[in-house]
């Protein structure tokens, strides 16, 4: 949860990665809720030709990984893993199940964007663990600390909502969806094109059903938003559905 502000704080990066490079990849193709009551940010954008992408095995065996960039050190993470201590970074572990699910989504779909996209390559890694250039990450140590008493509940509620979806990314046409997200949008989300110039069928904008003020780019899925709609009874696949409009819930191979 103290980590929630610096989230929106790495969103100006967003515009200079999407006016740099656009980038695009061609992985699988496939389709395939839950919420409690208790108590961001990344980006990029844009698709043109694709680079090639590092094979992963299958979400049975469980033995996908990333290369994840800390600093000087390069550290070999199974891909699940990654992505808990990306949710529990990026969004607070107290909301719904439902919005912790898409944000698992999102994450997942955004890492393995970012790694087919090759920007870490040089540095011999797939993505970074930080908020102003990939994605937020938390070790459990970390958690831990921040959590105090709470950690054993929290730690169980993400790892489910990691493991409900397991292996899903989002898809358009067959290729990653650039699935950026930002903590709150008022009233609607922005669309790629207003934003950073260039466009994406999926990244339009889109009605929210919060009033807590724009904090990020407020392209694709807003947390805030994500928060409300769990509220209000949707699970994470139509909370996707609603923030990345023609996009398909693809399972890994």
């Amino acid at each position: 949860m103290n980590r929630w502000p610096e989230v929106w704080l790495g969103m100006g990066c967003v515009a200079a990665v999407f006016l740099v490079g656009l980038v695009g990849f061609a992985p699988p193709k496939q389709t395939p809720g839950r919420t409690d009551p208790r108590q961001g940010r990344n980006g990029e954008a844009a698709v043109s030709p694709a680079p090639e992408q590092r094979s992963f095995g299958s979400a049975a065996e469980d033995t996908r990984t990333l290369r994840v960039v800390f600093g000087d050190e390069v550290r070999e993470l199974a891909l699940e893993d990654y992505i808990y201590g990306v949710v529990a970074a990026e969004m607070p572990a107290a909301f719904p199940d439902a919005a912790l699910e898409a944000q698992a989504v999102a994450a997942r779909t955004y890492a393995l964007y970012q790694s087919a996209a090759g920007k870490h390559a040089e540095a011999g890694g797939d993505v970074c663990g930080e908020s102003t250039c990939c994605q937020a990450f938390a070790a459990q140590e970390e958690l831990d600390a921040r959590w105090g008493a709470d950690a054993a509940f929290y730690t169980q509620k993400l790892r489910a909502a990691v493991a409900a979806t397991q292996g899903e990314v989002l898809t358009y046409d067959g290729a990653l969806a650039t699935a950026v997200y930002h903590a709150s949008s008022e009233g609607s989300t922005r669309s790629a094109a207003e934003v950073w110039g260039g466009s994406q069928p999926y990244l339009t904008a889109v009605d929210t059903p919060e009033e807590t003020g724009q904090k990020g780019h407020g392209v694709g899925m807003s947390q805030r938003g994500a928060q409300a709609l769990a509220q209000q009874g949707a699970d994470y696949r139509e909370i996707l559905a609603h923030y990345y409009p023609g996009t398909e819930l693809t399972t890994l191979p």
